[in-house]
């Protein structure tokens, strides 16, 4: 493995190389460092597996507030790593709002992707606000992040991260005793 820096339009971003072979078609991840490593291996047996990490993600320093933290910050940093690697198309797998951004970048710079794979993407903002899916996503979202925010504001952490993944894996509300 060899951890690069790469700039690209003066942003710093790391990541990381998890295969041997730098020949193979690359597959840019959005799979947390966290990630099953034997995942990562037989990924890596395949296709060159190269990982970064995302602005206002990791352990660096925030070169600001956190203003520009956004889906369409993270979809352009997201292009601009991938152009830099200079390697053409290349699989591009994200995961939960990983999985957002790789849409979203997918959608955007479609000469960038030769394929594209989500795990559990949070998509409404991808859909159209006006469409009906759109609507009804967003409204869906809304019910529980408005209860776990206002669970948060009371001052209650474990009701706010219950109701928070109680919403996000569509559990019935209340009935998750072991979280």
């Amino acid at each position: 493995m060899c951890k690069s820096i790469i700039e690209a339009a003066s942003l710093e971003m790391s990541g990381r190389d998890h295969s041997r072979h730098s020949d193979r078609r690359p597959t840019t991840s959005g799979l947390p460092r966290e990630a099953d490593k034997s995942v990562r291996e037989e990924v890596a047996k395949r296709y060159r597996l190269i990982a970064y990490t995302q602005r206002y993600h990791g352990v660096g320093a925030w070169k600001d507030d956190g203003k520009e933290y956004s889906t369409p910050t993270h979809a352009d940093d997201l292009a601009k790593f991938i152009t830099s690697l200079n390697v053409g198309p290349v699989h591009l797998v994200g995961r939960s709002s990983g999985g957002r951004v790789a849409m979203t970048a997918a959608l955007r710079n479609p000469a960038l992707v030769r394929t594209l794979t989500l795990h559990e993407p949070e998509a409404p903002s991808v859909l159209p606000a006006d469409s009906a899916e759109g609507k009804a996503a967003r409204e869906d979202q809304a019910k529980f992040y408005s209860a776990a925010i206002e669970a948060n504001k009371a001052g209650d952490p474990v009701r706010t991260t219950r109701l928070f993944v109680e919403g996000v894996y569509q559990l019935s509300v209340g009935r998750q005793k072991g979280l």
